[in-house]
């Protein structure tokens, strides 16, 4: 009795490998994005990546997409911008380490003659410079230096005192601050969203919010609004009526400035 055997089948390219696991990265990263409500417009201006880039990952389109090692730098700050582990996730990308060895035994193979740049070269070409330096100073000084004539200087004949009374003059008062009202603004969740919230220049909130959440802030000066989902987001500002914050979907920011308070009367 012969064996049967099982004909194998012939092993996968890298290029095909490197398309499989782009494809399962890029679904993945969909998936996620999806679930927090997060557009591929406010990916690209976290991350400056186009947005046309950011849709062939999620589709496995390998060839709209630059060579594998800069394939593995986008997948990492895409992952980066949805809060996960982008250095874990990009470094599953397969790219061609056999190209990285051939360029480490090119140069390996380098001439040992070529001139190598040591500190005492450096050294000596500072000093260079440095006496170069002191003897051009020297010779345009030498060259505008002008003949000085020293002239006799006249006795000077004493005046007669006069008693002065100084002017008192009273300081003018510092003018008035005008006096702003703080900034309060209230925010409540009617869709999930993603917020950043910044206060007087510090970032004060970055992250999802669920709906129904209800939250507040304040500041002396000014507070932005940035907000993935804006048409979710309902807003009220110090006495003003609440109102949306824009579209559902909408990537929005609104800043909010204080206003003088009424004067006292």
């Amino acid at each position: 009795m012969f064996a049967k055997f099982k004909k194998k089948s012939p092993p996968k390219t890298p290029q095909q490998e490197r398309q499989e696991k782009l494809a399962q990265i890029g679904s993945q990263l969909a998936q996620i994005r999806t679930e927090k409500g997060i557009s591929l417009k406010l990916i690209e201006t976290k991350t400056q990546i186009p947005v046309r880039l950011l849709h062939a990952i999620e589709t496995g389109d390998l060839n709209s997409l630059p060579e594998p090692v800069y394939i593995r730098g986008l997948i990492k700050q895409f992952a980066d911008a949805l809060g996960l582990d982008g250095t874990e996730i990009a470094n599953t990308f397969p790219i061609d380490l056999n190209l990285e060895r051939r360029n480490s035994r090119f140069r390996l193979r380098l001439p040992s003659w070529q001139f190598q740049l040591r500190p005492f070269h450096l050294y000596f070409l500072y000093i260079l410079l440095v006496v170069l330096a002191v003897r051009g100073i020297a010779n345009v000084l030498r060259q505008s230096a002008p003949e000085i004539a020293i002239a006799p200087q006249p006795v000077a004949q004493p005046s007669p005192t006069t008693k002065t009374t100084p002017k008192v003059t009273k300081p003018a008062p510092a003018p008035k601050k005008p006096q702003t009202k703080p900034v309060v603004v209230d925010l409540k969740i009617n869709e999930l969203s993603w917020l950043e919230i910044r206060a007087d220049g510090k970032r004060v909130f970055q992250g999802n919010l669920p709906k129904g959440t209800q939250r507040t802030w304040t500041a002396n000066q000014q507070i932005i609004v940035r907000a993935g989902n804006a048409g979710g987001v309902l807003v009220k500002f110090n006495d003003e009526p609440p109102k949306l914050l824009g579209q559902l979907g909408q990537v929005q920011t609104v800043t909010y400035q204080a206003k003088p308070a009424p004067a006292n009367r």
